[in-house]
């Protein structure tokens, strides 16, 4: 599953801004999420690109240089952050299809669900653009307050809290990772 979501990242390589839709955003997105959950990249250059004589045992590879997946990551990022700003509705699909692919329950594709619709936006303090939480999620997560320090709190308990406060779930664009 590593390869095909190497190769759907591959194939929006040259996209521009203003090629983007829901389903090239979802397809970067989860990809990119899927990949950093389940890939272990290192830092060999060309990851085992040679070919196998056994056909039984495939390649372990992506078959594509890491260096060159980081590269449409990074390339994409700020294509992604802004579609997800202009266009909020699209933004929150693509959001829950990154949901549905790393939690393994479901496809990329819009689904008919009986839960409620979430609204996905940015953690609101300017260190945590691109962090996506659901409008599920307490709110002085949502607007970035937690990270207020409280009168009489130490650096100490402060870097404690906002490093170890608890997220229900995130979608964090920078890192390309999910937490649940």
């Amino acid at each position: 599953a590593c390869l095909v979501h190497a190769h759907l990242l591959y194939l929006f390589k040259n996209y521009t801004y203003e090629e983007l839709d829901y389903r090239a955003v979802s397809v970067l997105l989860s990809s990119q999420v899927y990949l950093t959950i389940n890939h272990r990249f290192s830092n060999i250059v060309y990851d085992d690109l040679q070919d196998s004589s056994d056909p039984s045992k495939p390649p372990p590879s992506i078959q594509i240089a890491q260096s060159e997946i980081f590269d449409i990551i990074q390339n994409q990022r700020y294509n992604i952050l802004k579609f997800i700003k202009l266009h909020p509705e699209e933004g929150d699909d693509a959001m829950e299809a990154v949901e549905r692919i790393a939690t393994g329950t479901g496809t990329r594709e819009k689904g008919t669900s009986e839960l409620a619709k979430r609204h996905w936006q940015s953690i609101g303090h300017p260190t945590c653009y691109g962090r996506f939480v659901p409008d599920t999620e307490d709110e002085k997560l949502r607007d970035g307050t937690y990270r207020i320090p409280k009168e009489g709190q130490s650096y100490e308990e402060w870097m404690l809290y906002v490093t170890t406060k608890s997220v229900g779930i995130e979608v964090n664009v920078q890192l390309s990772d999910f937490t649940l």
